[in-house]
């Protein structure tokens, strides 16, 4: 933001910076700056528009300032990181980063691997959130039949299904992420937004079916 000095006409330059991950592209310590300023009804408050560099993402911060000067932001001159710097104090960021989760009742060693998957996809790292789902699927199917944990993966899939222990749905889900895990563990093959979106959709209901719904049923028969 820029301003003129009234006693040498000579053009200042007030430099505010946002230190916070990008709520959009995610980029931890992303390069934000203000763009923008806004004077709230509420006095010494303000709502400043930060652009993310990398993505050009906008982010609002809602700050007070703590000098009570009735300035507004564009009209001081210097250097200033919110939330790092004695002028203001954050009171609220616009958006918040989404915090990836997994289904309910769903392993923890299953959660954390679909929770990375979630998080590559939304740092465009497609091929990895393929290979995390294939990693959740072989995980998810040990934890439901443990004594055929160290047969392949396809064979406990087909176990699974001859038991019924997962229905025709489930196993042909399965069946497209294990192929697709596959290959993007082994090939060069590369994966669009979509398509990894779309495994990992398939993942999620996987674990819905397999953990959260059986998991409510004893949390209700317990009552």
């Amino acid at each position: 933001m820029l301003s003129i000095s009234v006693t040498t006409g000579v053009i200042l330059l007030m430099f505010i910076t946002l230190s916070s991950s990008c709520p959009h592209c995610l980029r931890e310590k992303a390069f934000m700056f203000c763009i923008h300023d806004v004077k709230k009804r509420k006095e010494h408050h303000y709502s400043l528009v930060f652009k993310c560099r990398s993505c050009e993402g906008l982010t609002i911060a809602e700050v007070e300032d703590l000098s009570k000067s009735g300035k507004k932001p564009e009209s001081r001159t210097g250097e200033c990181v919110i939330p790092d710097d004695g002028l203001y104090r954050l009171c609220s960021l616009y958006p918040r980063p989404e915090t990836p989760y997994a289904p309910e009742h769903t392993p923890d060693a299953c959660a954390k691997f679909f929770i990375e998957a979630k998080d590559n996809l939304t740092r465009q790292r497609y091929e990895t959130a393929v290979m995390l789902c294939r990693k959740v699927l072989d995980i998810a199917t040990s934890y439901i039949e443990p004594e055929e944990n160290t047969t392949s993966l396809a064979k406990r899939l087909s176990l699974l299904k001859e038991q019924v222990k997962i229905t025709p749905e489930m196993a042909d889900w399965a069946k497209i992420i294990r192929l697709d895990g596959n290959a993007s563990a082994h090939s060069d093959e590369n994966f669009t937004e979509q398509e990894a979106r779309e495994i990992i959709s398939f993942t999620e209901t996987f674990l819905l079916y397999a953990f959260t719904l059986p998991g409510m049923v004893k949390q209700w028969q317990r009552k």
